[in-house]
C-alpha cells in the first residue's frame, strides 16, 4: 500500500490545494495556496496598513503528514471480511473519500496558522500586543498530523457501524397474482375465489 500511496500524494496535493485555496479566498483574499508536487505552499501577502506592505510569508505543507492514514485505512478495509466485492469496493471507496475530504481543512488550517504567523509577525515588530495568536492553530494541526492513525481506524469503525461491508440485500419481488379458479395457496382444497380471495 504504501508505494502506490506515495505515488498518489501529488494528485492528493493537487486535489486538496484547489477546493482548499478557493473556500480561503472567500474568506482572506491576502492567501494563495499552491499544490507543488507532493507540497501544498501557502503564500500570505501583508497588507498595505500594516507597515510591511507587499512582503509576502510562505509556508509548505508536505502532504504526506496529513495523508500517511490512507494506507492503514486501505489495508484495514481490504482485511475484513465482506459479503461480496461489491461491498468490499463500496466500503473502500467511502473510506478513501472520507479521508481525501478531510485532507481539505488541515490545508485551511494550514493556511490560517501561516496567516496568524504573520499577523503575529506584524504585532510583535510594531510592539502593539503581545501574545502568539498562531499557537491553537500549530496545536490543533499537529495534533490532527499526528493523530492520521486513529482517524483511520475511526473512519474503519464507521464504515463498519454504516454496515457498509455488507450486501444489500435484493428486492423482494411481489408474489404472482393468484387466479380466482386456481387452488388456493393455503392448501384447503377450495379455489382461490371462495377462501382467501373473500
Amino acid at each position: 500500500m504504501l508505494p502506490l500511496w506515495w505515488q498518489a500524494v501529488d494528485a492528493l496535493a493537487a486535489m486538496a490545494a484547489v477546493p482548499a485555496s478557493w473556500i480561503y479566498g472567500l474568506l482572506d483574499p491576502r492567501v494563495v495556496i499552491e499544490a507543488d508536487g507532493k507540497t501544498i505552499n501557502v503564500f500570505v501577502t501583508a497588507t498595505r496598513e500594516s507597515g510591511f506592505g507587499g512582503q509576502v510569508h510562505s509556508s509548505g505543507l508536505r502532504v504526506d503528514t496529513v495523508t500517511y492514514g490512507l494506507p492503514m485505512l486501505v489495508a484495514l478495509v481490504l482485511v475484513t471480511r465482506a459479503d461480496s466485492i461489491r461491498a468490499k469496493s463500496r466500503a473502500l471507496a467511502t473510506g478513501l473519500i472520507v479521508m481525501t475530504a478531510l485532507t481539505v481543512p488541515a490545508v485551511l488550517a494550514w493556511a490560517k496558522l501561516v496567516s496568524l504567523q504573520l499577523d503575529d509577525r506584524i504585532t510583535i515588530s510594531t510592539l502593539t500586543a503581545s501574545g502568539n495568536r498562531s499557537d491553537f492553530f500549530y496545536y490543533a494541526f499537529h495534533g490532527y498530523a499526528f493523530s492520521q492513525p486513529v482517524l483511520a481506524v475511526g473512519v474503519w469503525l464507521g464504515l463498519l457501524m454504516l454496515g457498509l461491508f455488507k450486501s444489500r440485500p435484493a428486492p423482494k419481488s411481489a408474489p404472482a397474482p393468484v387466479a380466482r379458479n386456481a387452488p388456493c395457496p393455503c392448501g384447503s382444497g377450495k379455489k382461490y375465489k371462495r377462501c382467501c380471495g373473500r
